[in-house]
Order: structure tokens, then C-alpha cells, then sequence
């Protein structure tokens, strides 16, 4: 018989609750410390976590005025798409580039829900959607350079050349996950 191990999806509120029973130091040590009590690495990865909560309604006003954007006009080949991504370039290159990779690409979400993996724990993304929104939106907007006139694009790979793949013909394009993101039909 194989047991079925199943993990504990941690809440928001249990976060800011650890937290405030185990507390960070007040003011950080000159020399570093090689093994810190595990209630305080927690309470620091917690706590930089519950920092992305700050951008909740930027991420919120962000994602509906893209969707407003699109709803009229639903390709991403506009000056509207090009200006909305130009407007969140800084917030999204210095602020948000490091939550999706961090939290969204471990492989691990299971079920959609950000995980930990130095703690190897997962979140409930319902208080992180519309930063989610906002960071899987621009993720694809960012790398596909979508902030740039289509002439001033890196152009793909030639066919023949090293790094060059075949685009899967049945896979959804950067336009249609985004629609899909957006809950556009």
C-alpha cells in the first residue's frame, strides 16, 4: 500500500501570526550568522513573502486596465498593450521579477500555490491572484518584448541555427494565455 502524503497549504494569516510570535531581530547582527534558529529563517522568508502583499492593489488596477485594453481590441500588438507594459516596466523589473521566480516557477506549485522550497511549504495564493495576474501578464509582455516597437524586437532564432525549436503548433500563444489570464473569451 503506497501512503499518500499530503502537504498543508499555509494561509496568510498563519504567516503574519508566526511572525508576531517569533519576531524578527530589531536590528541586524555586523557579523553574519551562519545557523540561524529555524523560527526566525522562517519568520524572514515568511515576512519577504508577505512583503509582495504591498503591490496587491497595484497588481489589482494594473490587471484591470490591461483587461480593459483588451476587451476592446484583443491583440497584444497595440500601442494601448505597448504603453501599459511600458508603464509597469520599473515596478515589474525591480519590485516583482524575483516573486514569480522565487514562489511560481520551483516546479512545485502544487495546485497553484506558492511554495517555499527552503521550507519546502506552500501558501494559499488567494491573497497573492492579483499579483499572480499581474506577474504571469508581464512576465509574457516583458520577454516578449512587447514594451518595444515590433521592428526593435530580438528577432527569433533562425530554423536551422543551434538554439532554434520548433513552436508547438497546438500551444496557446502569449495573446491567448493572456486573454485566458484575464478571463477575456
Amino acid at each position: 500500500m503506497v501512503k499518500k502524503i499530503t502537504m498543508k497549504i499555509l494561509e496568510v494569516t498563519y504567516l503574519q501570526n508566526f511572525i508576531e510570535e517569533n519576531p524578527l531581530p530589531s536590528v541586524k547582527s555586523e557579523s553574519p550568522v551562519l545557523h540561524k534558529p529555524l523560527n526566525q529563517k522562517k519568520s524572514e522568508i515568511y515576512q519577504e513573502l508577505l512583503d509582495f502583499l504591498y503591490l496587491d492593489d497595484y497588481g489589482k488596477n494594473a490587471v484591470n486596465d490591461l483587461k480593459h485594453i483588451l476587451v476592446a481590441n484583443k491583440c497584444l500588438e497595440q500601442a494601448d498593450v505597448r504603453e501599459w507594459t511600458l508603464k509597469h516596466l520599473e515596478i515589474f523589473e525591480i519590485n516583482l521579477i524575483d516573486f514569480g521566480i522565487k514562489y511560481l516557477d520551483s516546479g512545485n506549485d502544487k495546485d497553484g500555490n506558492l511554495h517555499l522550497p527552503s521550507l519546502n511549504e506552500y501558501v494559499c495564493r488567494t491573497s497573492f491572484l492579483s499579483i499572480i495576474k499581474f506577474w504571469k501578464c508581464m512576465w509574457l509582455l516583458y520577454f516578449g518584448e512587447y514594451h518595444l516597437d515590433k521592428e526593435n524586437r530580438t528577432p527569433p532564432d533562425p530554423i536551422e541555427s543551434y538554439y532554434s525549436s520548433v513552436p508547438d503548433s497546438v500551444a496557446p500563444n502569449a495573446n491567448e494565455i493572456i486573454l485566458r489570464y484575464l478571463e477575456i473569451d
